[in-house]
This record gives structure tokens, C-alpha cells and sequence, in this order.
């Protein structure tokens, strides 16, 4: 018998066994602590309130119950849901307590308790999977996350996504208890974010001449306004943005908004060229020698943090190429007057102003790993460390705050499988095995103080060629999966683990997401043309 008929056998088994009687084994994340009790419940009738859960409960998850009916007889005496607002008393759990729950199932109630809000609200997501079949083993399942950053990062700018479909990804990252989204608004592909001070960004910067990232950048990369024809892109309206960012709330997500800089800047001085080294929008850097650059920016910070209530703003700072300043008159001028001798000065003085700024601001700076190169940050920074551990490590050991986010396991526009199997994608091989077998926590500081810095790990979704909505999902589940679970700190083995990924994105596609189909993956086997 091949290893593919074995495992073919072992998850027809399982499947039997999760179908038959649903328990927290099958859950993702999986929950820390799950004890089987006797009995099951059946679905067989209508889940209703019980009359001690609080009417501000109620209120506040009425639209869950609603999605959980979903799975549920509509006849027959109803089986009460509890919700309790009160500590859980568990030795097992040592780490976000205040995140966790304990979910009590017995045939004709079900009580789920918590400190918080959002332990009521993980405890309705585990219970919600649980639902998936019609016959659940009555438990008790004491559970809490690792981490207390799980997000899931969207690049807007590359190419430009619906707010449904934002709302959409925001139902499965809740489903998963994800609660960060990065949202990447601005990049050389597009300004997607309504400016009430800058208009132009929205009208010139927004739309580009063709939909296509190669055919685009063959062109000229050229930006055009909407009424160009075949004029392809969008932008959030601050409406869209705050209808986002409440719709996210109600499901205990903080959306962070990115505004990169000093680099990936082409599309803000395609519509302000005097902000470039040339004065003609040449490259992709902001002029580090102009004044004005550092007064656009944060003109536009102070707009995009009175919008987003998160504390958090992220600034970019990666991948300056650097390339104009070197001969720019006024950013020579600028090294002279601060005795600089290397042009990553001026990205350092331009990175350590803004900090400042955001900080006095009351809100604190996040960037990708390269931010640290500017010289020393706030102690409040916090650092995305994406070009491998040594930036995450660096950091840590500064007592910054770290997101583990590296390329090679969790950017998600990477090919999932066989390249020769897969649409068009921008390089790289991150199997789901990949993503779920990388621990984020560096070794190194494992047992050290350090550790309390690693906040915790994001799944990032560039753009380039993904540029369908259905291309999203696809390239995000089941990948984001394997995230959700490393960041909730419960990882098993990976056989065990796909056996669950099998069901649960059955339940997805059935709720109208365009995941990857795990089971035809083809991996690392090389195919050949047979003669």
C-alpha cells in the first residue's frame, strides 16, 4: 500500500470519527486543554440564550447565535447557550488568560465563561466549529492564546480589494481568533486611502493604466485618473475605512494602517514630483533632502491616525534603494549639515523624526526590521522582523516589541505547491508543512527574558500577481491556518494537523471561500514528461 492510500485510509477514519461526534481535536487553532466528558449534545433543536447570560451579551453576540442556528434544527426544545463573565480557575493555562475561556458542554447546555468579552468571543468561534457536525461529545475544553499579536497582513496597494471582501477575510479570522489586521494602503502600486488634505493622491495616485503588475511596469509604471480609459484601481473612502475598522472591532480585530516610507514611494510622486530627488518623480524614494517630504508625511500621519483608533501605526521602512541621494544636491546638502558620511543616515534621521512624532502623538511606530538600522527608537517601537530571525532577535534582545513574520514561511504570495502545478505567483515554495513546522520563537532566547518581546507572529499577503479576490483566498487558505494555530501556541504534528485542515476548509468552500485543496497537493515531486 503507497504512503498516499495510508493516509487516504487514516483521514477517511478520522473523518468518520469528527463527523460522528464533533470535539476540540478538530478545532483550529487547537484549544490548550480538552477533557471528554460522557455523553453528546445533538443539534436537533434551536440554540436560544439561557436567562442568565447578560443582556448586554446577548446584544453583543446575537449575530453569532444567528450563524450558529445555521447548523441547527429549527424545531424541538431549545438547548440553551450560557455565557458567563467570570474568571476561569485553571492551573493548565499560563499564558493570555485574559483572552482565554472555558467552554462547558453537556447534552442540554452549553456555558461558555471568561473574564472578557473576547474569551466569550473565542469560546462562541471554537463552539461555532464545533457545529460543523450535527452530533458534538459533551467536554470541557480550557483554552487561551500564547501570543497576544495573530494577524494576518493585506496588501491593498498592488492591487485594490472590495471592503466586502475585507469584511469577508475578517469572518475567517475570527473564525481562526486572529485579532490584527495590517492593512498596507500605500505602495508603488497604488494610494488607496482617502486624504482630505492631499486629494490628488486618490484622484492621480489611485489608478493606474493596466491591471497587469509586469504589462503595468513594462509601460512606464504610469498612474491616470479614473476617467482614463480602462483605468484600473480604487481607494477607501474614510467611510470604508471606519465601516472596516467597526466591523472588525465587533469581531475583537484592531485594524493597523501602513504608510510606507521612505521607500516604495513612486506613486506619491508620480502626483507630487517636487517630493523626488529629480523633481520629476524619478525612483522609488522620497527626497531625504527636502524639507517638505518630512511635512507631507506627517500631515498625512496625523490624518490616517484620526482615523484608525488603533494605538499602533505601521511606517514601512524597508527597501530603500537609496539610489537618488547619492548625487541629490539637497540631500548632500542635508548630509552635510548633520556630518553624515552614509546615505542610511538620512532614512535614519527621517525614521527616528517620525517615531518621535507618532509618539508624542500617543500612539507607537511599528516597521519592518530594517528601522532599526536608523539609530535608537522609542522603547514603545515595535519591529516586524521579516528578513529572518536575526532582526526579531535584535530587537527582542533592545527589549523592543517583535512580530515573526519572515519571507521564506509566512508570506503567503509565495507558491503553495509544485510551481508547475500553480497560477502565476512571485517566486518562492512555502508548503502548508513549511508554514506550520517553523517555530517562531528563536531558540536563542527561548528561556531568556528576551522571549516576553516576541509579541507574537502575522501571515503577510503581497500583491504583485495576485490580483483577483478569489486568488486571495486561495493563496491565503490553508496557509493562514497554519499561522493561526503557531500563534495560539498549540501546534501538534503536522499529519495530525492536516487531518483537521481537511474538514475545515470544506467548511470554508462551503461558506464561499476559493481555498487551496490540500489533498491534491502535489509538493516536492518533480514531474517529468513521460515519452
Amino acid at each position: 500500500m503507497t504512503k498516499l492510500n495510508i493516509f487516504k485510509l487514516v483521514a477517511l477514519c478520522y473523518f468518520c470519527f469528527f463527523f460522528s461526534a464533533s470535539h476540540a481535536q478538530g478545532v483550529i487553532p487547537q484549544p490548550q486543554k480538552v477533557t471528554l466528558t460522557q455523553g453528546y449534545t445533538e443539534l436537533d433543536a434551536p440554540l436560544a440564550w439561557h436567562p442568565k447570560t447578560a443582556r448586554r451579551n446577548r446584544k453583543q453576540f446575537d449575530y453569532i447565535l444567528t450563524e450558529l442556528q445555521k447548523h441547527t434544527n429549527s424545531t424541538g426544545k431549545a438547548k440553551l447557550l450560557r455565557l458567563n463573565n467570570t474568571a476561569i480557575a485553571s492551573q493548565k493555562l499560563s499564558f493570555h488568560e485574559e483572552q482565554g475561556y472555558k467552554l462547558e458542554i453537556t447534552p442540554n447546555e452549553i456555558t461558555i465563561s471568561s473574564p472578557s468579552d473576547v474569551g466569550l468571543f473565542y469560546g462562541l468561534q471554537t463552539l461555532q466549529q464545533l457545529c460543523f457536525s450535527k452530533r458534538i461529545a459533551c467536554q470541557v475544553i480550557e483554552d487561551a492564546p500564547k501570543y497576544d499579536y495573530r494577524g494576518w497582513m493585506l496588501d491593498c496597494s498592488r492591487h485594490f480589494f472590495s471592503k466586502e471582501f475585507v469584511y469577508k477575510q475578517i469572518d475567517a479570522m475570527a473564525l481562526l481568533k486572529l485579532n490584527k489586521l495590517h492593512l498596507h494602503l500605500v505602495d508603488g502600486g497604488g494610494w488607496r486611502i482617502e486624504m482630505k488634505q492631499f486629494p490628488w493622491l486618490t484622484r492621480k495616485g489611485a489608478y493606474r493604466t493596466h491591471s497587469d503588475w509586469d504589462e503595468w511596469i513594462d509601460a512606464g509604471r504610469r498612474f491616470c485618473e479614473p476617467d482614463y480609459p480602462g483605468a484600473y484601481g480604487g481607494f477607501y473612502t474614510k467611510k470604508d475605512l471606519k465601516d472596516i475598522i467597526n466591523y472588525a472591532a465587533k469581531r475583537f480585530i484592531m485594524v493597523i494602517p501602513e504608510i510606507e516610507m521612505p521607500g516604495h514611494s513612486n506613486e506619491v510622486m508620480a502626483v507630487y514630483p517636487e517630493l523626488s530627488c529629480t523633481g520629476k518623480g524619478d525612483g522609488f524614494d522620497l527626497c531625504m533632502g527636502n524639507p517638505d517630504t518630512e511635512v507631507f508625511l506627517k500631515k498625512v500621519l496625523t490624518e490616517v491616525m484620526e482615523l484608525f483608533p488603533a494605538p499602533y501605526i505601521h511606517i514601512g521602512g524597508d527597501e530603500a534603494t537609496m539610489r537618488f541621494w547619492k548625487n541629490c544636491p539637497k540631500c548632500k546638502q542635508m548630509m552635510q549639515k548633520h556630518n553624515y558620511t552614509d546615505t542610511l543616515q538620512l532614512q535614519g534621521r527621517l525614521i527616528l523624526a517620525i517615531d518621535s512624532f507618532v509618539t508624542k502623538y500617543g500612539k507607537s511606530i511599528i516597521g519592518w526590521d530594517e528601522i532599526q538600522e536608523s539609530g535608537k527608537l522609542s522603547q514603545n517601537a515595535v519591529v516586524m522582523s521579516w528578513r529572518g530571525e536575526q532582526g526579531g532577535l535584535h530587537a527582542a534582545k533592545a527589549q523592543h516589541r517583535v512580530v515573526i513574520t519572515p519571507s521564506k514561511r509566512y508570506y503567503l504570495d509565495a507558491y503553495q505547491d509544485n510551481p508547475s502545478s500553480q497560477p502565476r505567483a512571485i517566486g518562492g515554495f512555502t508548503l502548508l508543512r513549511n508554514a506550520y513546522e517553523y517555530e517562531p520563537m528563536p531558540k536563542e532566547i527561548e528561556n531568556t527574558d528576551a522571549s516576553k518581546y516576541i509579541w507574537g507572529i502575522q501571515g503577510n499577503l503581497w500583491t504583485e500577481y495576485i490580483d483577483t479576490e478569489r486568488y486571495a483566498e486561495y493563496m491565503t487558505y490553508p496557509r493562514l491556518l497554519a499561522i493561526a494555530e503557531s500563534a495560539w501556541g498549540t501546534k501538534t504534528s503536522y499529519d495530525a494537523f492536516k487531518l483537521r485542515v481537511i474538514p475545515f476548509v470544506n467548511q470554508l468552500r462551503k461558506k464561499g471561500y476559493n481555498a487551496f485543496d490540500i489533498t491534491k497537493e502535489i509538493g516536492r515531486k518533480i514531474e517529468t514528461n513521460k515519452k
